[in-house]
């Protein structure tokens, strides 16, 4: 049986809810021994569609699942299309839906974070004597191994380095094969640059402006106080921007240098208005 996977739009992408839904077609294909016929005695007809779930005309179908493999458990919301066959007993079955996937978000380079994605699809009730995955066939139409030619770009991740491999399960009713679908979901960050990054080193820079003004005018003190609390009002209100995580994001590490450097040129400020004043006396 040849298993193929093509993603059409990232859905959703949510740290909070730890999740992944992707738009998704899962297309697979068999042969069926037993729906084999002569063209010539039924009027020259090749081909006919059946609905799987229309009882009198049910035949066979796959029970192919989609799991991840750090144990995470991916639920596939997948319409039961028509199946398309051919007199040959060739069988061409295209699924398209949702799949909801639950994923752990490793944050500590956000907003520059990669989340690595695998998912395994294989069958849980017929083992490989009666039922083996074999793989893909690269569809030409595709942008990428697994993109679809309608594929929409999501606003704020990209999906990259598509991988495929084939593997095996062995459990005591007997030996599973497994199709790994591997692709990483890369954030765009310039979004971030520009409503965050910019605007935070600005403000801290506008430190250095304090050197310019005299020692003596009191609005040098008052420009460094505007400043500090300008960041300080500015860094508080990046945190809601922030994913909730364990991990420190590079952001974070960002305006932790950005506050420490403000505050070193404020006591340094303090301190030189300090000295001046003593030394004036």
């Amino acid at each position: 049986m040849e298993v193929s996977f093509a993603i059409s739009a990232l859905q959703l992408v949510s740290e909070i809810t730890s999740s992944v839904v992707l738009k998704s077609t899962l297309r697979l294909s068999w042969n069926d021994t037993r729906l084999r016929w002569d063209p010539a005695s039924y009027n020259n007809l090749d081909i006919i569609t059946l609905d799987p779930g229309f009882k009198p005309h049910r035949i066979w179908i796959p029970d192919v699942t989609c799991t991840t493999l750090n144990g995470k458990i991916a639920f596939p919301d997948l319409d039961m299309s028509l199946i398309h066959v051919k007199n040959t007993g060739e069988i061409y079955w295209a699924r398209p839906g949702s799949i909801n996937i639950a994923q752990k978000f490793v944050l500590g380079n956000f907003p520059y974070d990669v989340q690595k994605i695998r998912l395994v699809f294989e069958s849980w009730l017929s083992p490989d004597d009666k039922q083996k995955l074999v793989g893909w066939k690269p569809d030409p139409r595709f942008k990428t191994l697994f993109q679809d030619p309608n594929y929409i770009e999501h606003l704020q991740w990209d999906i990259q380095n598509f991988e495929f491999e084939l593997g095996s399960q062995v459990y005591t009713s007997g030996t599973y094969s497994q199709i790994y679908f591997n692709f990483n979901i890369v954030r765009r960050g310039s979004m971030i640059e520009t409503i965050v990054l910019l605007p935070g080193i600005l403000i801290s820079f506008m430190c250095v402006f304090a050197f310019a003004l005299p020692r003596q005018a009191p609005i040098r003190l008052i420009f460094q106080n505007s400043v500090m609390m300008t960041m300080i009002m500015f860094t508080k209100m990046v945190t809601q921007f922030l994913p909730v995580s364990d991990d420190k994001p590079f952001i974070e590490k960002i305006f932790t240098t950005l506050f420490i450097y403000v505050n070193v040129v404020v006591c340094f400020i303090v301190w030189s208005q300090n000295f001046y004043i003593k030394s004036a006396a």
